[in-house]
């Protein structure tokens, strides 16, 4: 039986770009612009938190609309508002708000033209859109992209219980990576529609590709690199304390750039000052997305050890450039990482066996170039938006198909 291709997606999101170049949500964009390219009808509604300006002033966030006309391609772009609480207070009253405007913009957004499916991101999404699902008698689709690690969103029966009654309602969940399923099964009690559609990554700037792992000699200092959010359960502690390891071994021909913010920035820092090795290691911030591939290109090795890593975008695009990256056995990148071959994986928490897999990179450059290499053209090759948007397709195809008219 032929596939059915969707003639009009509506796309819900709490988290879309602003502009182009925005930090805030590119794996949503990246996705749609994919889908889009193959050409699909979407629509996209962004739901955001009502932040008045005086607020948003003084915690240095930004409230600024989003341009759609810098969005080419998109059939509509519209952005609700919603109520949250800060620190997931009274979290009845915010999933009520957030069910509303969902509901309201998809309403508005639907009298433009019918939809087939609609499709949410976030797991925090997927009861809003398993009701407008019902009310339009059309297909549903959830992405779940990482697990939401916040105590008062997830800790609480009443959320789970709400999350795992719409994952398990909703026509198929798809998963970024397998390490995913086991929680989101646990949730949802029945995982038989889950799917896995990897994400792609963006390709770097023209002119800027890498081409560092291809060239012969020495490196006279090692630049490492890390790129994520700093929280806990990336691992940037582990890498800190087995580059103190390397350091105390007399291996000092290197530094570490660690790229992104969030809760833990304040103690990596202090961690790398009492370790000693402060004056090898740079916090940089987080960054916009053309200057993080600036970064990557004076770089030669991505190393992240997250032992909580859904699939890893970052390490898809430091392997772009050309760069050996290492992750987690167990985790998201193992897909795209074969241990030896496309890069390097260790085993969770471990320090002592980082500090051992970097002073192998460390004595060995012509071994690290070619696994880099290697892990370059598989990256091109296979792990493109345009592969993520025709699997994408394929599990919309299934979910029209079999949904219940």
């Amino acid at each position: 039986m032929p596939g059915i291709r969707p003639r009009s997606i509506l796309s819900v999101t709490t988290t879309f770009p602003s502009h182009p170049g925005d930090r805030e949500g590119n794996f949503v964009h990246d996705s749609v612009e994919g889908l889009v390219e193959a050409g699909t009808d979407v629509s996209i509604l962004v739901t955001r938190p009502f932040i008045p300006w005086p607020v948003a002033g003084w915690l240095g966030r930004s409230a600024s609309a989003i341009r759609a006309a810098a969005f080419p391609g998109m059939r509509t772009i519209e952005t609700v508002s919603r109520l949250s609480l800060p620190r997931h207070a009274l979290k009845t009253v915010s999933n009520a708000s957030l069910d509303d405007s969902v509901l309201r913009g998809a309403e508005r957004l639907s009298k433009q033209g019918s939809f087939d499916l609609v499709h949410g991101h976030g797991e925090e999404l997927a009861w809003p859109v398993a009701a407008v699902a019902r009310r339009m008698g059309i297909a549903s689709v959830v992405t779940i992209h990482g697990q939401d690690t916040a105590m008062g969103t997830m800790g609480s029966r009443a959320q789970r219980g709400r999350y795992g009654r719409a994952l398990s309602a909703v026509d198929r969940v798809v998963l970024v990576g397998e390490p995913l399923r086991a929680v989101f099964r646990e949730l949802a009690g029945r995982d038989e529609h889950f799917r896995v559609v990897p994400n792609g990554f963006r390709p770097p700037p023209p002119g800027m590709i890498h081409a560092r792992a291809r060239s012969p000699g020495a490196v006279e200092r090692m630049r490492f690199i890390s790129v994520s959010n700093l929280n806990e359960g990336k691992g940037i502690d582990v890498s800190l304390e087995a580059l103190s390891r390397l350091w105390r071994d007399g291996f000092r021909n290197w530094s570490l750039d660690v790229v992104g913010d969030g809760g833990q920035r304040r103690s990596l820092q202090e961690q790398a000052k009492h370790l000693g090795i402060a004056d090898r290691v740079q916090f940089l911030g987080a960054r916009p997305h053309a200057e993080v591939y600036g970064i990557l290109g004076r770089s030669h090795v991505f190393v992240l050890p997250s032992y909580r890593e859904a699939f890893g975008i970052a390490y898809l695009e430091a392997m772009a450039m050309g760069l050996l990256a290492i992750g987690v056995r167990g985790q998201g990148p193992e897909a795209f990482i074969r241990d030896g071959s496309t890069g390097l994986l260790v085993p969770p928490r471990d320090p002592v066996a980082l500090a051992a897999v970097l002073k192998g990179v460390l004595a060995g450059p012509d071994t690290w170039r070619t696994i880099a290499n290697r892990g370059r053209d598989e990256v091109w090759g296979k792990w493109t938006w345009a592969a993520h948007a025709q699997a994408l397709l394929a599990v919309y195809d299934e979910a029209i198909r079999e949904h219940p008219r």
